[in-house]
């Protein structure tokens, strides 16, 4: 199984979220491959497509959010991401897609998991929610682990 990771990552939180899952898959069997979104090919071809975002403002990020992690302190934040990728990319071949987000534990967070399924229109999609706390956001323990094995399960899912 043929597996292609795209997220948009700023503290690098999301980014290595992406490599664990990728780990996980490739435990499994599958040959994943890892990609920001800024840099992710205009077509999607894969068996498995796995987008992951931050949640910014209760969604995806945006230009606007962006600047405001650079602000807070981030330090890879891509000129376009996730949403933007979205937009233009061909996923008309790709047979499965599964989501994650990285967000804070409130009910208030929103959720970028959500708007990235409705950017891609999967209502069976798979989502995952990974926590981070801080002002510059870290993953919680164990939240790496948690990615590595739903990579692991991923490939189960066939």
């Amino acid at each position: 199984m043929k597996a292609l990771i795209v997220f948009e990552s700023a503290f690098g939180n999301t980014r290595r979220l992406a490599e664990a899952i990728a780990d996980g898959l490739r435990s499994a069997g599958a040959e994943p491959h890892v990609i920001p979104a800024c840099e992710a090919p205009g077509t999607a071809t894969c068996d498995l497509l796995v987008l992951g975002a931050p949640t910014h403002f209760r969604g995806m990020p945006s230009p606007r959010s962006r600047e405001q992690a650079v602000a807070r302190g981030a330090s890879e934040v891509p000129r376009t991401g996730l949403r933007e990728w979205l937009a233009t990319a061909d996923l008309s071949s790709v047979p499965r897609v599964a989501i994650f987000q990285t967000a804070v534990d409130s009910r208030w967070a929103g959720s970028a998991a959500r708007a990235v399924r409705r950017a891609v229109g999967r209502r069976g999609a798979e989502r995952r929610s990974f926590i981070v706390s801080g002002k510059a956001p870290v993953l919680n323990d164990g939240e790496k682990e948690s990615a590595r094995a739903w990579g692991v399960a991923l490939a189960g899912d066939r």
